[in-house]
This record gives C-alpha cells, sequence and structure tokens, in this order.
C-alpha cells in the first residue's frame, strides 16, 4: 500500500506529450493521464512518505519533499516580469545621452542563443555601426528574453563609457538580480537610491529579503506597498504586486491565500506559464496542509481512504477501486463542486473537499504551464523524482537524460542525476554531475553537501571539508551536512570538532549509524561512558528498525 501511493508522489507534475516523451519503446500509460492524479503526492498516507529519507547512503540525502518543494518553487520569488521592473530605453536615453557610441565601446557580436533569434540578429546592425539606442535596446531585449546573465553583461559594457548613469547600474543591478547572483541583495541595497520609484525598490528588495528568509525585515519592505495608491508609471504594476503578495504568502505559510491570488493573478496574466507554475505549486501546498490535518483528525474516516483512492485512480484503478469504489469514475475539474465552507471548517468532510478541489486546481494549472517549454527541466526533474520514488531508477535516469539532452545546463537535472548516482554509490560518476550543478548554481546547499559527502567517500577529505563547511553555511539547518562533516573531521583527526558535529546532527538518523559513530569518538576522546551510551542507543535504533546487524564502522 505504502509503496503504490509513494509511487504518485511526483508523477503527476506538468506532463505533456511535447515535454515529456518516453523513450522507451515499450508500450506505457498516456503521459496526458497524469494531470488525472497531479498534485496525489498530498494524498494522507503520501504526505508523511514524502517527508522521510532515504537510507542507503550515509549520511542520507535530504527528504524527497524537500527536494519535491524546490522544483515546484522554481522562480517563485521574483516577478517574471522584469521589463516592469527596470528604466526604460527612453529614460535611460534622457539620463545618459544619445550620442553613438565609439567602435571601441561597441557591444561584441555573439551567436543567437536559439535559432528563432537568427533572423532578427542578422536583421541588426554589425556592433560597431550600433548606436547607443540600439544598444540599450539589446540589453533591454535580453533582459526580456530570460538571458539575465547576458544582459548584465551588456550593461556592463555600456557602463563603460556611460560610468555615471544611474538607470543603466539599477538596470545592470536587476538583470544581476535576476540571474541570481551571489552578491545580489547587497548590489540592490547600495543601487536602490537610483531605482525608478521608491514602490519598485521596496518590492525588489523585500523579495530578496524573502527569499534570503529574512521575513521580519522583508515586512518592512513590501508592508507600504499595500497602502500605496499614488499614480505613477515608474511604480511597480498591479501585477507584479500580485506576484510580490503570493510569494509573500506562500513562503510564510499560508498556502491558501497565495492560491487565491494566484487565481486573481491568473486571470489577469493567461499567457504566463510561470504563474500556472507558481499557482499550482501553491494549490498542491494547500492540499497538501488540508489532507495532512485529515489524517490528523480522522485518519480512517471514509473521507480519508477517498482523497487518497481518488490519487491513485488514474495509474492504479483496481488498488484505488479497494480503498473506495467510487474513485475510478473519471470525473472532470468541470464537474466539481467549488471549494466550499467557511476556511475554519475542520470537519472531515470540509477538508477532504478543500484538498479535492485544491488539487482541481492544480490540475488546470499545470496543465496550463506545461504549454510552455520553460518548465522542461522542472517537468523531467519531477518525473524523474517520482520514478526515484516509486524504485524504478531506470526511468529515472531516462528522464535525467532526456532532461539534459534538452537543457544541457540545467542546474536542477546535473542535481538529481548526482544524487542517483550518489544513492547508487556510484562516486565518480556523482562527483562529475554535482560538480557540473554546483558549478551552475554555487548557492544551493543541498548540491555542496552532497557533492562533499562524495568527495569524502572518495578519500578526499580536506576538499570535503571545504564544501561541507560551505553547505553549513548556506543551510546551518542542514544537519546530515553536519554528519558528513563530523565525519570529515574523524579522517582529518580532529575528533573534537567531530563530537559537536555528530552530536548536533542526532536527531536526523534512527537506523544507529550515527550513534556508533558517535559511540567511536566518545572512545578515542577518553569518554567511556558517553561511549557506552551512545553503544546502547544505537541498539535500540537498530533493534526498532529490525536490524541487528552492527552499523557501519566509521573510518579514521
Amino acid at each position: 500500500m505504502r509503496n503504490a501511493i509513494v509511487a504518485l508522489i511526483l508523477a503527476a507534475a506538468a506532463v505533456t506529450p511535447a515535454l515529456a516523451q518516453d523513450t522507451r519503446k515499450t508500450a506505457s500509460p498516456d503521459p496526458t493521464a497524469a494531470l488525472e492524479f497531479l498534485g496525489s503526492y498530498s494524498a494522507p498516507s503520501a504526505v508523511l512518505a514524502t517527508e522521510t529519507s532515504h537510507t542507503s547512503a550515509h549520511p542520507p540525502s535530504p527528504s524527497a519533499d524537500r527536494r519535491l518543494r524546490e522544483l515546484s518553487t522554481a522562480g517563485a520569488l521574483l516577478p517574471p516580469w522584469p521589463a516592469d521592473l527596470v528604466w526604460s530605453v527612453q529614460a535611460i536615453e534622457e539620463a545618459c545621452g544619445h550620442a553613438a557610441l565609439p567602435r571601441s565601446g561597441a557591444r561584441p557580436s555573439r551567436p543567437p542563443s536559439d535559432p528563432s533569434r537568427a533572423k532578427e540578429a542578422s536583421a541588426q546592425p554589425s556592433p560597431s555601426k550600433a548606436t547607443w539606442t540600439q544598444l540599450v535596446l539589446g540589453a533591454h531585449r535580453d533582459l526580456e528574453d530570460g538571458h539575465y546573465a547576458e544582459a548584465a553583461r551588456d550593461y556592463d559594457r555600456l557602463l563603460v563609457k556611460r560610468p555615471a548613469c544611474s538607470p543603466l547600474v539599477w538596470n545592470r543591478v536587476l538583470a544581476r538580480v535576476y540571474a541570481r547572483h551571489s552578491r545580489a541583495l547587497t548590489d540592490l541595497l547600495a543601487a536602490l537610491p537610483g531605482a525608478p520609484s521608491a514602490e519598485l525598490g521596496r518590492l525588489l528588495v523585500g523579495l530578496e529579503l524573502v527569499a534570503n528568509g529574512n521575513f521580519s525585515q522583508a515586512r518592512e519592505y513590501l508592508d507600504p506597498l499595500a497602502n500605496s495608491h499614488r499614480a505613477s508609471n515608474a511604480e511597480p504594476r498591479k501585477r507584479d504586486l500580485r506576484w510580490a503578495r503570493a510569494a509573500w504568502l506562500r513562503s510564510t505559510g499560508d498556502p491558501r491565500q497565495a492560491r487565491q491570488t494566484l487565481a486573481g493573478l491568473a486571470d489577469l496574466e493567461p499567457a504566463t506559464a510561470a504563474v500556472w507554475f507558481a499557482l499550482a505549486s501553491a494549490a498542491l501546498d494547500e492540499a497538501r496542509v488540508d489532507s495532512r490535518r485529515l489524517t490528523q483528525i480522522a485518519p480512517d474516516s471514509s473521507w480519508n481512504r477517498q482523497l487518497e483512492a481518488e490519487a491513485l485512480s488514474a495509474r492504479y484503478p483496481n488498488l484505488a477501486h479497494t480503498l473506495w469504489p467510487g474513485a475510478v469514475a473519471n470525473r472532470s475539474p468541470e464537474e466539481e463542486d467549488v471549494h466550499p465552507a467557511a476556511e475554519s471548517s475542520e470537519s472531515p468532510e470540509q477538508l477532504y473537499r478543500a484538498a479535492h478541489s485544491a488539487l482541481q486546481t492544480a490540475v488546470k494549472a499545470y496543465a496550463a504551464a506545461a504549454v510552455s517549454p520553460q518548465f522542461s527541466a522542472e517537468v523531467h526533474g519531477l518525473r524523474a523524482l517520482a520514478a526515484e520514488q516509486q524504485d524504478d531508477e531506470a526511468a529515472a535516469f531516462r528522464e535525467y537524460r532526456a532532461g539534459l539532452a534538452e537543457d544541457p545546463s540545467s542546474a536542477i537535472l546535473h542535481a538529481g542525476l548526482g544524487h542517483l548516482y550518489r544513492e547508487r554509490s556510484q562516486f565518480d560518476a556523482a562527483k562529475h554531475e554535482l560538480t557540473e550543478a554546483r558549478g551552475l548554481d554555487p548557492s544551493d546547499p543541498v548540491v555542496t553537501f552532497e557533492l562533499g559527502d562524495v568527495c569524502l567517500r572518495l578519500g578526499d577529505a580536506t576538499r570535503a571539508l571545504d564544501l561541507l563547511n560551505r553547505a553549513v553555511d548556506l543551510d546551518p539547518t542542514l544537519l546530515v551536512a553536519r554528519w558528513s562533516r563530523g565525519k570529515a573531521y574523524v579522517a582529518l583527526g580532529d575528533d573534537r570538532r567531530a563530537l559537536d558535529d555528530l552530536a548536533a546532527a542526532a536527531p536526523v538518523d534512527s537506523t544507529g549509524e550515527l550513534q556508533w559513530q558517535l559511540a567511536r569518538v566518545y572512545r578515542k576522546l577518553g569518554r567511556t561512558g558517553l561511549a557506552q551510551a551512545a553503544e546502547q542507543r544505537s541498539e535500540e535504533q537498530r533493534r526498532v528498525r529490525g536490524n541487528p546487524q552492527k552499523a557501519e564502522d566509521p573510518k579514521p
């Protein structure tokens, strides 16, 4: 039962024939059928299943739940309309002059980033003949097209000739923020006086603070925007304000209000895939909250069984039928009742209906988002993660490789593939993929931890320690990184620091492995009583798990 439910935890996310073709020749389910059980990971039993970690690798990887959230919240903080937030070409011309740049200051040519831009590029004047306006337009176009790193470089080149042009400085900083530069917040605060408006600057700083987890300070920047009624072309548009509100609500744990805000935004911006993707993720979060609460108050109720069965019905109709005979009936979202009743009601029926309605919203929202190739990497990543939860590693490998064939520069796909290799103890391959992922996104603490742990297993404790220190700096709550760092300290002979890390990481392990390692360090430090206590805890944990064998003997 558990495996069948876990098999559906992630498999439904944003699948369409255009984005997720199965490379196997054998018959397989219609990929669009995944939309029928989209969000099934929020079925009550699956909620708990995804919050556990694999234990085949020690230290284990973070839970599937964390990996799922990282995939489903891709790009969910910054508004998907960066052109709303920059100085216009006209404003830059007025502030910085119209003079044509000399040949030495012209933007160098580069091949178009995709075939659709080849014709456009051929129609543009050569860089040596480009006017100031054309160069600024090129930077603006890169920003609008999502080529943020290129846009930042464009503005850098323009600033060589106009270093005092504050609108150019702001636009360059904004491009760096969207490119997720490591100094984004620092640069943004420094450039704040040059923002097109005080309101717009507050919005960007507030969202960057949310991204960094600084909610109290973020509120100071975002709250005034809710009461701003001044009319100005330089102020954030209604869509940017709604996006910021939804990002704040999701980050602070109110998925229902976030879903409602994003639903209104989707009506305003039906062609923006990022809005639909964020709406789907918020709806899934909401369903998860309701289904968890349903399990808490009525685990044996018919409403709980029905919700689980509906999550299973598209892929496993026979199993679903045993749980709830009516679940196999394939009802479309349009036939469902609208989300009813007061939000404060917590009867089993109300919680079931709330979760069910949120899942139906997610079905439609992911279907709309999946039309765009913008989220192709996330689609492949979610399908691969689903296959991992089904213990179908071959399918997971196919998804990661298919995704990387489409987008070789996807950090999330390299990270997922590296994670899978690490789980299989194929450490050389894991190191290669995780190194690629970290090069593309050095701010990811999980990738940095997994790469450090792999280096440790390959015998490079010094390199491992550097990476694990960085992982802990990036996320001090990532206790598995402290477990691995403790092992690195043991390998390097620093038992006292090893003791601190292993003791701090003890809550993440119930296999007996960590306690056994802790006991060995206590003995080396001459703390016999504490060593015996740790050994006893290790034996008790292994007995509870039904594993009488001795835990892995850590190598010094």
